[in-house]
């Protein structure tokens, strides 16, 4: 009986050590895969009832449904608003997250009087109005669509980092083309909406 006992509390222990150390490495087996990609261009399309945000990078087109308030934000005429682009983040289920967030300066001269926007915190650093946010979009293969050199970063790659979920299967998953195409007068579309050069953008190596 003591032998058995011994055997018993023996094989308990050893299975209690597999078990604990299987909950240690699982997570470690499906921690998010990071990268750091390269942007290319960042467009907007020019219809504010149907806007997207397309981020050009050398590997894939991402395309996100863009909310009204960051399209009126960017093409204010009376603010110097830009957006930094923070990070990505791919989920299994292929929806992509991008983290953004709107700059305004701090109001000077006769505007210096006005209240904070709605919605925006104050940078205790730059004094700058700040707003986060998440869009959330599509990643897509480019097709061997070439953004012209007038809507690129010509001079300087901007980079963004990458964060993608992993899976607990093996699957190689095939993703769909572009919508971008490129007319013959070579103004860039997605769907029949052009898209243009959003100027306004600080690109930065953020992460989650």
């Amino acid at each position: 009986m003591k032998i058995s006992r011994r055997i018993f509390l023996g094989q308990t222990l050893y299975l209690s050590t597999l078990a604990l150390s299987g909950c240690i490495v699982t997570p470690m087996l499906f921690k998010d895969h990071q990268s750091i990609e390269k942007i290319v261009s960042v467009l907007i399309s020019t219809d504010t009832n149907k806007a997207h945000l397309v981020v050009v990078t050398t590997d894939w087109h991402y395309i996100f449904d863009t909310p009204s308030r960051v399209v009126e934000a960017l093409k204010a005429p009376h603010h110097s608003v830009a957006i930094e682009l923070k990070y990505l983040h791919i989920r299994n289920s292929g929806v992509v997250l991008l983290n953004y967030s709107l700059m305004m300066p701090p109001f000077t001269g006769e505007d210096n009087n006005k209240q904070v926007p709605d919605g925006y915190i104050v940078d205790k650093e730059s004094g700058n109005f700040i707003w986060n946010g998440f869009m959330e979009g599509k990643r897509y293969a480019p097709s061997n669509i070439l953004i012209p050199s007038e809507l690129a970063f010509v001079n300087k790659l901007d980079e963004i980092h990458v964060s993608s979920e992993q899976s607990n299967t093996e699957k190689a998953v095939k993703l769909p083309l572009t919508p971008i195409t490129i007319a013959a007068d070579g103004v860039v579309l997605i769907g029949m909406l052009p898209l243009a050069l959003l100027w306004a953008i600080v690109a930065t190596n953020g992460r989650p």
